[in-house]
């Protein structure tokens, strides 16, 4: 596999994914894409003032930018943590989207990706029912392998 995609939350499992890819037999000529995606922040304006009138998005740019800029940071340390543990080419990537697991699925099918990585958390039955899983989403709509780290309550 030459093409990894490593979907990155920043969350405490994130630590858990990079250790398992570091375990991974990855070939110099490996390329190991970090992923993460910022959910665009929307705030809503009212375009007059009649009841029939309905609230309009707009995107807060400064704030999105600022976000966006976080998250490039963190990546950019995240890489350091992984290139102490393979010799693979690392490359990061920083996309909003507000579906996350159609943007990791569009991502690696862009990038003709071999194999997608992801954290699984247990956040319980409940949770999963409601919210949904990106893990499980990933699953289910991946063309390629997805390998799914568990990621254990001491680790979260």
């Amino acid at each position: 596999m030459k093409n990894i995609l490593v979907a990155i939350d920043f969350s405490n499992a994130t630590d858990a994914v990079i250790h398992q890819i570091g375990k991974l037999a990855c070939p110099n000529d490996s390329i190991i894409h970090l992923l993460h995606i910022v959910e665009p922040s929307i705030c809503y304006e009212v375009s007059g003032v009649l009841p029939d009138e309905v609230p309009v998005p707009v995107m807060d740019q400064t704030e999105e930018n600022e976000v966006i800029s976080i998250a490039k940071n963190h990546l950019k340390q995240t890489a350091e943590k992984l290139s102490r543990l393979t010799d693979a080419t690392i490359i990061q990537a920083v996309e909003d989207e507000f579906e996350i697991s159609e943007a990791v699925i569009n991502y690696a099918e862009k990038h003709h990706i071999d194999m997608i990585v992801v954290g699984k958390h247990n956040h319980g039955f409940l949770s999963t029912v409601f919210l949904g899983s990106v893990a499980s989403s990933v699953m289910r709509k991946s063309p390629v392998p997805v390998l799914v780290v568990p990621v254990t309550r001491e680790e979260q």
